[in-house]
């Protein structure tokens, strides 16, 4: 299962699999968004904890450019309604992003 959303200046692919190879996933992808390996400059794959840590820090606005900017929020918001919409996420998506969107929604609260 997966959920996944695009910013300006990111991709973000979050997979539930048991057996995977990296570079399967991101032909996949390649194919998928019609580009090249080769325009992509950085790709980050995280696994395990990681994976969660990097959400909730994407979520709540520290891995944004601008620390506590928000509109990262927002498009994790749209991408986790879009999985859940069609089905694309499992339940190990679904807690995870959950408890993403509210830390997210605990930061904005805290900064404003």
């Amino acid at each position: 299962m997966n959920a996944s959303f695009e910013t300006c200046n990111r991709v973000e692919i979050y997979l539930v699999m048991e057996n995977y190879r990296h570079n399967n996933i991101l032909n996949l992808w390649f194919d998928i968004a019609k580009i090249s390996s080769e325009s992509i400059k950085y790709i980050e794959i995280n696994q395990g904890k990681k994976v969660i840590s990097h959400l909730l820090r994407l979520a709540s606005g520290l891995e944004s450019l601008v620390i506590g900017e928000n509109q990262i929020l927002g498009q994790i918001k749209r991408a986790y309604e879009y999985a859940k919409r069609y089905n694309y996420c499992n339940s190990v998506l679904a807690l995870a992003f959950d408890r993403a969107i509210e830390q997210g929604r605990e930061s904005e609260t805290k900064l404003a």
